[in-house]
């Protein structure tokens, strides 16, 4: 329950084709099958076009209504980005200097006559 889910929808209904357009809502209830002669339901609320429609799910539907909305997972780092992600970074420029620059001696006070 709380999970966001996504569905698609087609003249109003759902019908769970991806070539439908995309709707977000949330798993709002949730029956169990000892309750409901073996079977399990989840109930969902959409929002499409500002109305709510609502809907029960067997699991296997919730599982992937909530799959569908999470997410993508990140694209896999090529070679490439493995190498670099793996080379030795080097210590700033500026850092060093600023290092260098407050080891340096201050100059001697100017005298004065």
């Amino acid at each position: 329950v709380g999970q966001p889910v996504r569905r698609y929808v087609d003249s109003g209904e759902v019908v769970g084709h991806a070539t439908d357009s995309p709707v977000d809502g949330r798993i709002v209830g949730w029956l169990s099958a000892n309750d409901n002669d073996g079977r399990a339901l989840w109930h969902v609320e959409l929002r499409a076009d500002g109305e709510r429609l609502e809907e029960d799910l067997e699991e296997k539907e919730a599982a992937a209504a909530i799959a569908a909305a999470a997410p993508p997972a990140p694209a896999p780092a090529t070679p490439a980005k493995r190498k670099a992600a793996a080379a030795p970074k080097a210590a700033s420029s500026s850092g060093a200097a600023r290092r260098k620059q407050s080891a340096a001696p201050s100059p001697a006070p100017s005298a004065k006559r």
